[in-house]
């Protein structure tokens, strides 16, 4: 195992139209990146733990309530292999 953790910090504004781009830049880019932390996801609660990238477990996230407002300005996940 590395001896640091690598990290990810994107505003994605929207995430759920671009899961597709998502999954594809971890396969090329990113299968060592630890955790990941997206801003302005837009996301609703609900959707949140429908929502799953691969290999990725949700630590932690924080969506507006609000019906009018968009969904969530924030998403954390962290890669499953340091959660066993």
């Amino acid at each position: 195992m590395k001896p640091y953790l690598s990290g990810l910090h994107q505003n994605i504004q929207s995430v759920g139209n671009k899961q597709t781009e998502v999954d594809l830049a971890l396969k090329l880019n990113l299968n060592n990146t630890d955790v990941m932390c997206f801003t302005e996801h837009w996301l609703k609660k609900d959707y949140l733990k429908l929502n799953k990238l691969n290999q990725y477990k949700l630590l932690s996230y924080f969506s507006r309530k609000k019906k009018h407002n968009h969904g969530g300005s924030r998403i954390l996940y962290m890669w499953e292999k340091y959660l066993y």
